[in-house]
């Protein structure tokens, strides 16, 4: 299980990410364009990173994985990936405060991302978009969130 230490290192990273992608997003039309594209075609294919690039964890911003897969070919991203590039695109699209957050595993953690209360993280909607991907639902126990600002 992952040390408090931990958590937050995680998800200070999960939010720098997130932060990234909206930067991206905010800047780029046609990257919120091919975003919502590929969630359309369901282009996004959910893959362990031992797959995509041999290593236990990498992490990848949606600009580069769309550089990386170009159109009409799947999108292979796994849950950091996928809950950073979704929050920011949330935030992106004004939907209210955007979280990113963190279900701490014992042996494997798992990323996700809510719509919520900028005031309380206790009522945090969370939204899932591996399981879009094709990844099996988990429990959502615990999900640690941090909210997602400049």
């Amino acid at each position: 299980m992952l040390t408090e230490r931990q958590i937050e290192q995680v998800l200070s990273a999960l939010h720098g990410l997130a932060l990234a992608d909206w930067s991206d997003f905010c800047r780029s039309p046609s990257l919120v364009k091919a975003y919502e594209r590929n969630l359309r075609d369901s282009l996004h294919l959910y893959v362990a990173d031992r797959i995509t690039c041999g290593r236990l964890d990498c992490w990848s911003r949606y600009k580069d994985l769309v550089s990386r897969y170009p159109y009409p070919q799947h999108i292979q991203l796994d849950c950091e990936d996928f809950a950073c590039a979704h929050a920011a695109y949330m935030a992106r699209s004004c939907y209210g405060p955007i979280y990113v957050g963190l279900v701490p595993g014992a042996r494997v953690s798992h990323a996700v991302c809510g719509v919520g209360d900028s005031s309380s993280p206790d009522n945090v909607k969370l939204v899932d978009p591996c399981l879009w991907a094709g990844m099996p639902p988990v429990p959502y126990d615990g999900v640690r969130w941090k909210l997602l600002k400049r």
